[in-house]
């Protein structure tokens, strides 16, 4: 779909999900020391059955056979959650998100972040459950199966990740798309591992290796450690089923510990509970599969379609009533059009009883001053950025150093100048000389921020810059209209398993 709003870009466009933080409990096996593969299964051997001791073969060929089962399996299930942990200046944030996996037959389940994908052997559909978009504007993409065959042979990756924005959201997070499906489905899984541990020989066991035998979730598992180019990976495999129960992922690219808006990550897993190869008792059925979030009133169409821009605020224009307040410390009187600038940020700090509010306010500012510290030299000059905040946030930002970074802080404990601009929590506006309110954004979305730099440049060559947001909005809409008709598709016809309604 052709955009209007290029180069200049005032208004918010539906974007990737940024990266998804998740929580964790730790992983590290109980009691259990890297050893040679040979060492390491000898002392395990002497202290009971085979279960609680390590295979015989080397952990390479162990882990050849354990894919080798995902790789010939007709059924799989799991309740994957990718785990996220990560700290900085002594606090921590923790998320979850789903990254589930069902296979039988010719039937798979995807749950992965916010993207969702089902196939059978008459149709495959997608859809992205995020309710902040409606659920991507309802839309639910419908194709072909994904298996190439009758009904008992298995999909194809090729086939199952044919549409470009919801296999952008399925492959989005940090944890990347679910490895179950390259276990279960490519035809050679895990290539890279066994090739790197391959080409290193003769010190082969130090790319992969046996750590020894722990107890995960009061399951008896071998844990195989694996390097590829300097990233670790920490396999819990259940020894009887040849299951993994958790994979520990990399907090470390290229060799350089991932930081996150300055948040050091501290672990990242994916938890893949009630993994089993055993069939479903009944075939599945999409209403009944975890975190299914079907939109309501689908709008079915051959390809998804990126969003237009959210409609723009209603207070675009409209002018902030006069007021004046000191700032935290009392010595600045700040007035509804800021406080010695032509343009005045204000962000309005998230209340303490909101989830996460102080990772969120240390984000937004962070996020903000990261852009007047790129902007032009006249803009950065003509800003002048205000947090609105209540006691704990002031806390929280006074203590971050935020005052030294330019900013000034306005107490607004009872929310009154935060109501008063219009703005929700979370939310920016800028303000002009003449106290109208010429842009209103998020912290979180950095094309927000990007299009700060387009509507003060325009604003001082004179473009009213809310009625040409509008303007650009209207035109992006009908455009988005029109492609929605024309990738207008039936919800499958006569195909053996209809699409829910």
């Amino acid at each position: 779909m052709k955009t209007h709003l290029e180069p200049k870009v005032y208004a918010r466009r539906a974007g990737l999900v940024t990266v998804l933080a998740i929580s964790i409990m730790g992983c590290q096996p109980q009691g259990a020391t890297q050893t040679s593969d040979e060492s390491s299964a000898g002392q395990a051997r002497q202290n009971g059955s085979p279960e609680s001791s390590l295979p015989e073969m080397s952990a390479i060929d162990y882990l050849k056979q354990v894919f080798s089962r995902y790789r010939s399996t007709q059924s799989y299930h799991d309740r994957g959650e990718v785990r996220l942990r990560i700290e900085k200046d002594g606090r921590l944030a923790r998320r979850i998100a789903p990254m589930h996996v069902a296979l039988d037959g010719s039937t798979i389940w995807i749950a992965c972040y916010d993207a969702r994908l089902w196939s059978d052997s008459g149709k495959t559909i997608g859809w992205i459950a995020d309710e902040q978009s409606d659920f991507h504007d309802s839309q639910v993409v419908v194709g072909g199966s994904a298996a190439t065959a009758p009904s008992s042979a298995r999909p194809t990756l090729e086939h199952l990740l044919r549409d470009p924005i919801l296999t952008t959201r399925m492959t989005a997070g940090l944890g990347g798309p679910p490895p179950q499906l390259e276990w279960l489905l490519d035809a050679d899984p895990m290539a890279k591992l066994f090739r790197d541990a391959e080409r290193s020989a003769p010190d082969r066991t130090r790319k992969i290796q046996y750590e020894g035998v722990a107890e995960r979730d009061q399951i008896l598992c071998v844990v195989v450690h694996a390097v590829v180019g300097g990233d670790s990976y920490r396999f819990w495999i259940e020894r009887s089923r040849s299951l993994i129960h958790c994979v520990e992922l990399p907090v470390s690219m290229a060799g350089e510990q991932i930081q996150l808006e300055g948040w050091k990550i501290q672990s990242l897993e994916l938890v893949l509970d009630g993994a089993s190869f055993d069939p479903p008792a009944k075939p599945y059925q999409i209403t009944e599969m975890p975190k299914a979030d079907l939109p309501k009133v689908p709008k079915f169409v051959r390809a998804l379609i990126p969003l237009p821009p959210p409609q723009p605020s209603p207070r675009l224009g409209s002018r902030v009533e006069p007021f004046k307040r000191p700032d935290l410390a009392g010595q600045i009187e700040i007035s509804h059009t800021g406080a010695d600038r032509p343009f005045t940020l204000f962000f309005a700090s998230v209340a303490a009883d909101d989830t996460d509010s102080e990772l969120r306010n240390l984000h937004a500012v962070n996020q903000f001053a990261g852009w007047l510290q790129l902007a032009n030299q006249p803009e950065q000059a003509d800003v002048r950025p205000i947090s609105l905040v209540d006691d704990a946030s002031a806390r929280l930002l006074v203590g971050a150093g935020i005052s030294q970074a330019g900013w000034l802080l306005l107490p607004d404990r009872d929310a009154s100048v935060r109501r008063q601009i219009g703005i929700e929590p979370g939310q920016a506006a800028l303000v002009d000389s003449r106290g109208r309110i010429i842009w209103i954004g998020a912290a979180g979305s950095p094309a927000d921020l990007q299009s700060l730099d387009a509507v003060i440049s325009d604003t001082r060559a004179g473009v009213d810059v809310p009625v040409q947001i509008r303007r650009l909005w209207a035109s992006d809409l009908k455009a988005y209209q029109e492609k929605l008709a024309e990738m207008h598709a039936d919800s499958g016809g006569n195909t053996a398993a209809p699409v829910p309604r």
